[in-house]
């Protein structure tokens, strides 16, 4: 049962929720200091730079998508004759858009403020209350952003913090309406379990193991310190990060191109898990190419095409380079693997534009990398392991809502109301073949036998009601 202060907010206006979101990024600006020292210790590795990019910008940039298009996108649709079944005129149809109540956000753990926020700005938007449960070390920063959205003309009803205990999860699902998971795919198998046995829906942007082609008249510079920068940024921590690319040609123009990018670039030790894949890699015949030894990003260079890192997961700043004898070739290898959610293509565009629409992706830059994704009008999402649903952009404001139709009879006939009998059952067969049947033939003689039918009812009811009439 939702508290009084959550429906008066699924009632309120949209400018008037606007209103909130449009004090609320101005605060986020003012408290950005104190927003960029919680977001400090959960990514150690990252300068003032490169969070206000990958963090605050992009949620500023989506704040004001939603003050200028949330209203067109939520506006009640009154739907024109055009396409309307003949038998249906004198009905006017609206479609909807209604919050559905509360949504419960898991945030994850490599962007903790921009990727649950921008959840929270389109539930919020849409009419919808947010409980957030905050990934390990993140809920400091959590506890700020709800300060600030107080401070904005929010409340707490509105942006409830569960804490960080996964324990939560279970008791509170049956009082909320929608779950919104940015996680890992094994996450996403765990959480979906548990919505499905509450009948939840459920809309999740899970793990990527995203794909980069290469043309053999690319860029080999540009195309390699792109890869360099999707590798390192926050860690190669971000779900489109580049993680197999797929080569054309001889690979020692781009490997010579990534080992001078790399050094401009921050490292990071690789983890235990990392650590093992490049041993075992290497043990196969892979070339490690990185900054400095046991540290990364790394490139494993000359993968076998059999390699099981061309399907596996895994999450940080090691990727594979793999050379294939064609786009098919490639195509085929990127196939395999269960994961959709990004890819990026380098070379001549009309080339990358042809080969965008046969990706095993849903999110795809041509000549860049990570960086596109960030427009907060781009609906994000993946499918397979990677996920389901859309989150950003008029789509993701749109999975906040669910539909109302509201059909009002304004004029025409309301035969249906009638008693059945043999006559009305030949003129609603008629109708359908004078409305379906494909050959004009058929067409004219449904409408020939059905004028004919039409006019035999009126007389049948005209007489019938003299004789009612005689009867008095």
């Amino acid at each position: 049962m939702l508290e009084a202060s959550e429906l008066d907010w699924a009632r309120a206006e949209i400018p008037t929720r606007v209103s909130i979101i449009a004090r609320f990024r101005q605060n986020l600006l003012l408290k950005r200091d104190s927003i960029l020292e919680a977001l400090g210790p959960l990514r150690p590795h990252s300068n003032r730079g490169e969070l206000l990019a990958s963090e605050l910008i992009p949620l500023l940039d989506a704040c004001r998508f939603l003050e200028q298009q949330a209203s067109r996108i939520l506006a009640p649709k009154r739907l024109t004759r055009k396409g309307q079944p003949i038998w249906l005129w004198g009905i006017e149809n609206t479609i909807h858009r209604e919050a559905l109540g509360r949504i419960l956000i898991l945030a994850p753990s490599n962007y903790p403020l921009f990727l649950p926020i921008v959840q929270a700005l389109h539930a919020w938007t849409a009419g919808n209350s947010v409980w957030l449960k905050s990934a390990p070390g993140s809920l400091p920063l959590h506890n700020l952003l709800q300060q600030i959205f107080r401070d904005s003309g929010g409340s707490d009803t509105l942006f409830m913090l569960l804490g960080e205990a996964q324990e939560c999860l279970p008791e509170n699902l049956s009082k909320v309406h929608k779950v919104i998971l940015i996680g890992s795919a094994q996450a996403g198998i765990e959480v979906g379990r548990l919505a499905a046995e509450a009948l939840i829906p459920f809309t999740a942007e899970l793990s990527g193991w995203d794909s980069v082609f290469i043309h053999p008249e690319a860029d080999m510079e540009k195309a390699a310190r792109a890869v360099a920068f999707g590798l390192s940024l926050n860690q190669g921590r971000t779900c489109v990060a580049p993680r197999r690319i797929f080569l054309r040609s001889s690979p020692e123009n781009f490997e010579r191109h990534f080992s001078e990018a790399i050094k401009e670039r921050p490292s990071s030790p690789l983890n235990h898990n990392e650590q093992k894949l490049v041993t075992r890699e290497c043990a196969l015949g892979a070339q490690p190419i990185s900054a400095s030894p046991g540290h990364g990003p790394v490139l494993l260079s000359r993968i076998h095409s059999k390699s099981d890192l061309l399907l596996e997961e895994t999450f940080g700043a090691l990727a594979i380079l793999c050379v294939t004898e064609s786009d098919e070739d490639a195509l085929q290898q990127a196939q395999r693997c269960s994961y959709a959610l990004g890819a990026s293509l380098f070379g001549p565009e009309a080339w990358c534009r042809e080969l965008a629409h046969r990706l095993p992706a849903q999110v795809v830059s041509i000549n860049d990398i990570v960086v596109p994704s960030a427009d907060p009008r781009l609906p994000f999402g993946g499918s397979g392991k990677s996920g389901f649903g859309r989150m950003r952009g008029a789509e993701g404001l749109l999975e906040m809502t669910q539909t109302r139709t509201v059909s009002v009879r304004q004029g025409g006939s309301l035969d249906h109301l009638s008693p059945p009998n043999p006559i009305n059952d030949l003129i609603v067969e008629q109708f359908m073949l004078c409305s379906h049947e494909s050959s004009l033939f058929g067409k004219s003689r449904a409408m020939l036998k059905l004028v004919l039918q039409i006019a035999r009812e009126r007389i049948r009811k005209k007489r019938e009601r003299i004789e009612n009439a005689k009867e008095y």
